[in-house]
């Protein structure tokens, strides 16, 4: 299943950009696996003090897409659990088992 890291916050505590380049809003690059929040050319001099919070989320995948994967996974872990305990039930009430 595709998955990546999202960004839900970036805090600049300094930033200094010379020799151009930009800053961009976070966003996950899922082919280098990195997440990208600025673009600069080979001769410039870029120095940053920055604190980013992320997530792992799922990629394209219908239903999930973009989520964070810990809640998805927990209520799925969740459902499975409730199904697991209503088979046992019926299973002891029809005699299956003790």
């Amino acid at each position: 299943m595709p998955v990546g890291m999202a960004s839900n916050q970036i805090h600049i505590n300094y930033m200094s950009i010379s020799g151009g380049g930009a800053i961009h809003a976070p966003y996950w690059n899922s082919e280098k696996n990195e997440i990208v929040f600025a673009s600069t050319g080979p001769d410039t001099q870029f120095q940053y003090d920055i604190n980013v919070s992320f997530f792992v989320a799922f990629g394209e995948v219908e239903g999930i897409g973009g989520q964070p994967a810990v809640p998805v996974l927990d209520a799925i872990a969740s459902e499975v659990n409730c199904i697991v305990l209503a088979i046992e039930s019926e299973a002891k009430r029809i005699g299956l088992c003790k």
